[in-house]
């Protein structure tokens, strides 16, 4: 782009889902504002057009971070329960290095949390405590390649290919209470992991013909899930009563047994119409994306399945509006995205107690939903 540009919008979310045979597991609509800008650096000489800033952000409505975490025999949406509940900030640089080729790289901010609890119980039933917590800012890097082959083989001016690495990035929080009852120490540390999301290796391809108006895309990533960590919370227990000898165990931590997995996507966009002062752009899309959870026949309810996901979206540009430096244009979009979930069903081992909410079968089915509305203009800085 030679041009900076703003946009800021509006996400909700939806979901229509049914556990069977088991209680309801509930997931959480996520609605916030994202807001994003493309700056590129008005350098001369042989920076002319090579430098950009970038920066995207997400802030869900009513939370700046939320973390559920049930227990592990609850059934539960693992992968979507936290979604979208985390504030997120992507900074980000970029330097076209040729003609046909240019790198970025940046971050992904997001928080985390950390701190103490210590209380002392006197000999007079009297609780004195000392509380401690902090939020802080942790960070994943992430980078992009984009390779135009046309800018050398001009056979090849409407295929560019594209590159890019996210770091996996989760949320995690740890509290330990530490504590007195007489000359008694009694410590608790709670430790949780929520909103993971996997190291990724995306490739992609796109088509784009100026001759008939429309660009076409096709990418796939590479999600390495193996690293989910145990979601639960783990509790880790130091206290024993000394006269008797009762001493007490940590909470056992559980192996998701995730698996990597690869998502395919697919995309169009298709200028319909172009005149002196407007544009209409339809946009649809497509991606199939497998689950990693596996089958779930511990104690464990984690549920999730492979998704088909559709996408549509309507673009209209608005040419000529205000002075000549803000001329434009102004996008403005709606989009819409429904994830059909495909119906899967959990048998139980027969050691797994009869009280667990998943025995001795448990399935789900539904779909999600989402819908989006932004506005974006272009200016100059001059």
């Amino acid at each position: 782009m030679k041009h900076p540009a703003i946009g800021a919008g509006y996400l909700k979310t939806g979901s229509w889902l049914e556990t069977d045979n088991a209680p309801e597991a509930e997931l959480e609509s996520t609605e916030g504002a994202v807001f994003g800008t493309v700056l590129p650096l008005p350098f001369g000489g042989f920076l002319t057009d090579r430098l950009a800033l970038g920066f995207a952000a997400f802030f869900p409505r009513g939370v700046f971070a939320e973390l559920d975490v049930p227990a592990p025999d609850v059934p539960q949406y693992v992968l979507l329960r936290n979604s979208g509940q985390q504030a997120t900030l992507a900074p980000s640089m970029s330097i076209r290095l040729h003609d046909a080729l240019a790198v970025g790289g940046g971050a992904e901010l997001f928080s985390n949390t950390d701190g103490e609890i210590n209380a002392i119980v006197d000999a007079n039933g009297d609780i004195q405590t000392l509380t401690g917590q902090e939020v802080y800012t942790s960070f994943a890097p992430i980078a992009g390649l984009m390779f135009r082959p046309g800018e050398i083989w001009t056979g090849l001016r409407p295929l560019s290919f594209g590159f890019v690495f996210r770091e996996e990035f989760f949320t995690h929080y740890r509290i330990p209470i530490n504590s007195y009852v007489g000359s008694t120490p009694i410590t608790l540390i709670f430790d949780a992991t929520s909103l993971y999301t996997p190291r990724q290796w995306t490739a992609g391809l796109a088509f784009q013909s100026e001759a008939y108006g429309f660009t076409a895309e096709f990418d796939a990533s590479y999600n390495e899930w193996s690293g989910f960590p145990d979601p639960n919370l783990f509790v880790d227990v130091a206290f024993e009563v000394p006269l008797i000898g009762v001493g007490f165990a940590d909470s056992e931590q559980l192996d998701p047994g995730f698996k990597d997995t690869v998502t395919l996507r697919t995309g169009v966009e298709k200028h319909v119409f172009d005149t002196p002062y407007f544009g209409f752009l339809a946009q649809g899309g497509y991606f199939y994306d497998p689950s990693p959870v596996p089958a779930q026949t511990g104690i464990t309810n984690y549920l999730d399945t492979d998704r088909h996901v559709f996408s549509g979206g309507l673009a209209f540009d608005v040419l000529g509006v205000g002075a000549w430096r803000f001329d434009g244009p102004i996008t403005v979009q709606a989009t819409g995205q429904y994830h059909y979930l495909v119906p899967r069903r959990f048998h139980k081992d027969t050691n797994v107690p009869s009280d667990n909410p998943g025995y001795p079968e448990i399935g789900f089915s539904g779909s999600i939903w989402a819908v989006a509305f932004d506005i974006s203009f272009a200016f100059d800085y001059y």
